[in-house]
């Protein structure tokens, strides 16, 4: 009865320890603002159902704009794809603002770095897999 309880706490720490080794890191660097207020706004999604859905992101985070760059590091990631989206919240109404024919006013940038573009880009485009620790440097535009 003992070595059966040895092998089960044995195979329960190996399994742990085998699915935190699944969970990732995915540090961003964010570059190219233009005016030191407001905050960035950033929502990670890991699928092409919920790319864009900002309801239905996977995580997401909001950081004070102090200087012309900001970082974070998004922790405990399952491996798998993952597409990033960021905006500089000039005025922190927390919303991409638009003009009247609903192209961004405010700074942004997807990961892969595309930007600039007529219409929102494909999960395809922006998503990048995650099997390692994971660090990208976005600029916005």
């Amino acid at each position: 009865m003992k070595n059966l309880l040895v092998v089960i706490f044995i195979i329960l720490f190996v399994s742990m320890v085998y699915a935190e080794q699944k969970k990732k890191n995915i540090t961003v660097e964010i570059s190219g603002i233009k005016k030191i207020k407001g905050q960035v706004v950033m929502a990670l999604y890991n699928s092409k159902e919920t790319f864009g859905k900002r309801k239905l992101r996977y995580k997401g985070m909001l950081l004070k704009v102090k200087a012309k760059k900001v970082s974070y590091t998004f922790s405990d990631i399952p491996i798998g794809d993952y597409a990033l989206a960021v905006f500089h919240d000039i005025n922190s109404n927390r919303k991409l603002d638009r003009n009247f024919l609903g192209m961004p006013t405010e700074p942004y940038a997807f990961s892969n770095n595309i930007s600039k573009l007529t219409s929102p880009p494909k999960f395809s485009k922006v998503k990048f897999n995650l099997k390692d620790d994971y660090s990208m440097k976005i600029e916005l535009r």
